[in-house]
């Protein structure tokens, strides 16, 4: 946590009120890494473990035209799941965001 004299201030001239700018990045980072969590835990869940293993082995982001022919056989809810939480990971991997294994799950 950011102590007072670590945040960067913003006066707002109307209610001279202090915003902690640092601390709004922060909270964007550990949102995405939970974001990340979830997708990898559905991934596992739903029989897709090797996605997951690739996130935690930051081979991210992946083209997902490839895995539309990878998994064929799917229906159209299933492959939109599918691509939804791939698309979470190729934006976390874009943030350079990582997870650890050991990590316990945060729970809001």
């Amino acid at each position: 946590m950011y102590d007072i004299s670590s945040m960067c201030l913003y006066l707002d001239s109307r209610m001279f009120a202090v915003y902690p700018i640092a601390v709004s990045e922060q909270f964007y980072v550990l949102i995405a890494e939970i974001e990340a969590r979830e997708a990898c835990d559905w991934l596992r869940a739903a029989g897709f473990p090797q996605y997951a293993q690739l996130f935690e082995d930051m081979q991210f982001p992946i083209d997902v035209k490839t895995v539309r022919k990878d998994h064929e056989f799917l229906d159209g809810d299933a492959i939109e799941s599918l691509f939804r939480r791939l698309n979470t990971l190729n934006k976390c991997a874009s943030m350079k965001v990582e997870i650890s294994r050991q990590r316990k799950r945060v729970c809001l």
